[in-house]
């Protein structure tokens, strides 16, 4: 995995103006996610939480779960320390396909573009790993690029692929289910950019019948705006830096990255 670490450590300035700027990609996945996140959750796992956008948003909307989110790489771990804080927020350099083990269970597990990236000769000891850390009635959110958006990408735009990046349709995501000892409760295709371009999937850990417990209810995330985003990084907030177009105009902004 040194090469998927070496590509993720890289990516700390994309990331920081991928939060600034608002990426509709993981924007629409934060979101969505609220939706399947029970109240009543304790524990919440953010796998592969880069700079820890989504984790922060997640914590500061359930605020009674203690939510952990992990990356592989130290120094985008390093980012997301300096940029959030919350009393029930924690971050953690952890290499999931090493090491995916605590002295607790999760009630909830997201995975925004993360499964993909997981090797296939990897794959079946993830899923033991998961396995043992998902909680008796716990749920795991997996959003991913489609097969056809992977099939795009190696056809026209390869540079927009990783290291390791895997395609994963609904039969991958029933295999991970049944090894997890878990029920697909939703599977979506989306629209971010193209028709089917990305999906979400809920997995369940023993659904029972006849439950009060919803499988679906109104998101209590409500995203930071912009202008909160460039306070957060001490950017002046003004007509001409909303106006700023690409990564090449947003990086003379150099302070971000202190």
């Amino acid at each position: 995995m040194k090469e998927s670490l070496d590509y993720y450590n890289a990516e700390v300035e994309k990331m920081t103006l991928d939060y600034l700027k608002g990426n509709p990609r993981v924007e629409s996945a934060i979101k969505e996610f609220g939706k399947f996140i029970l109240p009543s959750s304790e524990t919440l796992l953010d796998i592969g939480c880069g700079i820890g956008w989504s984790t922060y948003e997640f914590a500061k909307a359930f605020s009674n779960s203690k939510v952990l989110g992990i990356d592989l790489s130290p120094i985008l771990i390093k980012k997301a320390t300096a940029l959030f804080e919350n009393t029930n927020l924690e971050y953690k350099v952890i290499d999931i396909t090493k090491n995916l083990s605590f002295n607790l269970s999760f009630d909830v597990i997201s995975m925004i573009d993360v499964y993909e990236h997981i090797p296939l000769n990897l794959r079946e000891k993830f899923h033991n790993s998961l396995k043992d850390i998902i909680s008796p009635g716990g749920r795991i959110m997996l959003a991913c690029p489609s097969k056809y958006h992977q099939k795009w990408l190696r056809e026209n735009k390869p540079s927009g692929l990783q290291p390791v990046d895997e395609d994963v349709d609904f039969k991958t995501i029933q295999k991970l289910s049944v090894d997890l000892d878990c029920e697909v409760i939703f599977f979506s295709y989306k629209k971010i950019w193209r028709t089917y371009d990305y999906f979400y999937a809920v997995l369940e850990r023993c659904p029972q019948y006849n439950s009060e417990r919803k499988i679906i209810q109104d998101s209590p995330v409500v995203l930071e705006s912009q202008a909160e985003r460039y306070k957060r990084l001490d950017v002046p907030y003004s007509k001409k830096h909303r106006e700023f177009k690409g990564y090449y105009m947003l990086k003379r902004l150099k302070n971000i990255f202190r």
